[in-house]
């Protein structure tokens, strides 16, 4: 009896390092990313804090450099185990030209996306054989799943029951009602647009 080895989903560490140090060098190079680019997209869990929490430092008003991260991150037990300050700056060292940021982040973000088709496509494969659905009411789970993943870029978290999806329905509704044709979220002051 043989037992195959556990297949490594796709991801680039190479990737997540460069775009962490160049986005550390330069962080104006945030602008350049593509919007849909979150932290839970890079494959390692660290580099994932990391990005967030340059997000976060930039978005307060502050450069997110080396110090200030360490600092930010000192209770993420993590940042030790890769080396604390100094893989900060090592990662800055090492960080290729701002320039490149965009096609980094369309490479972490398509990568992302892979490992969750592979994870859904697993999962849908195991669903088949429930006898308790018609073929295409699993074939429907499986649009529905892909059409998330497509519009969202993340995984569902699983498929609603129908009266679950009826009741969260209906709520809409009543609250599309209650706002009696008025807008929900904000005004562009362009009439037209906003009716």
């Amino acid at each position: 009896m043989t037992t195959e080895a556990p297949r490594s989903l796709p991801h680039s560490l190479e990737a997540e390092q460069a775009l962490l140090g160049l986005l550390i060098c330069d962080n104006s190079a945030l602008e350049r990313l593509p919007e849909n680019l979150r932290g839970d997209h890079f494959h390692e869990p660290f580099h994932g804090r990391v990005f967030d929490r340059i997000l976060s430092v930039v978005a307060s008003g502050v450069m997110a450099e080396p110090r200030i991260l360490s600092s930010q991150m000192a209770d993420d037990a993590a940042l030790p185990q890769f080396g604390g300050q100094v893989f900060l700056i090592d990662l800055m060292d090492k960080a290729p030209p701002s320039y490149t940021a965009s096609s980094y982040g369309r490479t972490i973000y398509d990568l992302a996306l892979r490992r969750d088709l592979i994870r859904m496509g697993e999962e849908l494969a195991g669903g088949a054989g429930d006898m308790s659905l018609t073929a295409l009411e699993h074939l429907g789970r499986v649009e529905d799943a892909l059409f998330t993943l497509a519009e969202t870029g993340e995984a569902s978290k699983g498929i609603l029951p129908f009266s679950d999806a009826l009741s969260e329905a209906m709520d809409m509704a009543a609250a599309a009602y209650q706002r009696d044709g008025k807008l929900a979220g904000v005004a562009t002051d362009l009439d037209e647009l906003d009716q």
